[in-house]
């Protein structure tokens, strides 16, 4: 059951990834954040913009709407110094910062001090601040996209009906369901180590398209029977029930769905990696005829401790 939960949390998280990347380039806040950290460290709008008309930073937007959502840190430190008119030697004289206003001035001051006069130093010193801020910038966006990846994935649960509790219930009733699902999960397992795993976000409609052909128990509709326990009780509510019964039932589907998501918002390299150590831990699990011993019966069909009398 757990390998093929496992399995399951994985194909919706391809899915949600693939979703996420197509909100990404429709919304484009990678950029904006990227923009939003570097005002941070020039400190005005007016540094700002010069730094996105240099044409280095130019050559790396799609188009001349659309900004950069990736800076190296080499090509900000190059940006920087020209922009400021500090990219020779002779440059590099701190009375050149009086022109420079706000916080810039201040976190650029003690940088120009330690590289003492050399324009390599200054720029690799510049580069080592960008990195750092940047690092604070990517955790703003990681802990925006980790609401959003719960959001998508609690959304494409509903759509699937993939509710934890639900599928839990199915694949520990109906022995057929999960032997399906742990072959299918055990042949992707072997399929995707290959390639060294699940690999970058397929586009939407294809990870739509491959999860709709494994045949996992998503939807709606009218399921499997299970042994003591019928199909709509376990894949819907119930049609006809008190309304302490129907709001319980709503209750728990609402608890499996946001178990699924965030399962999903786990991301599919973590199931991936999950679901390839449980799948090494069955095969090291499930022995070979040989691996049994010998059998008790020999060759003519008596007992080896008959022939042995004999």
């Amino acid at each position: 059951m757990t390998i093929g939960l496992a399995f399951i949390y994985l194909e919706l998280s391809i899915v949600c990834s693939a979703a996420t990347e197509l909100l990404e380039s429709v919304l484009r806040k990678r950029a904006t954040h990227l923009e939003a950290g570097i005002l941070r460290l020039v400190g005005d709008k007016a540094t700002l913009n010069r730094v996105y008309a240099h044409p280095l930073i130019q050559a790396l937007m799609r188009d001349d709407e659309s900004k950069p959502s990736y800076i190296p840190a080499h090509t900000f430190a190059l940006v920087l110094v020209d922009v400021l008119g500090m990219s020779t030697a002779a440059a590099l004289d701190p009375k050149g910062l009086d022109k420079v206003e706000g916080t810039l001035q201040k976190a650029l001051r003690p940088l120009l001090k330690a590289a003492g006069g050399e324009p390599a130093r200054f720029k690799q010193y510049i580069e080592d601040w960008f990195d750092a801020s940047m690092e604070r910038v990517s955790g703003w966006y990681k802990r925006r996209t980790q609401w959003i990846v719960f959001g998508l994935g609690f959304v494409l649960a509903a759509g699937f009906n993939a509710d934890t509790l639900r599928l839990a219930n199915l694949l520990a009733r109906d022995g057929a369901w999960r032997a399906s699902v742990v072959s299918i999960a055990e042949e992707h397992v072997k399929a995707s180590v290959g390639s060294q795993g699940p690999g970058n976000a397929p586009a939407l409609r294809d990870a739509l398209q491959k999860t709709a052909e494994l045949g996992l128990p998503f939807g709606w509709g009218p399921g499997p029977e299970v042994t003591g326990l019928s199909s709509p009780q376990l894949l819907s509510l119930p049609a006809r029930a008190a309304l302490p019964g129907w709001v319980g039932a709503w209750v728990l589907k609402l608890l499996g769905l946001m178990v699924t998501a965030l399962a999903v918002s786990l991301g599919a390299p973590f199931w991936f990696d999950l679901l390839n150590r449980l799948s090494m831990v069955r095969s090291a699990n499930r022995p070979d005829r040989k691996e049994r011993g010998a059998s008790p019966v020999g060759a003519e069909g008596k007992p080896e401790i008959q022939q042995q009398a004999a």
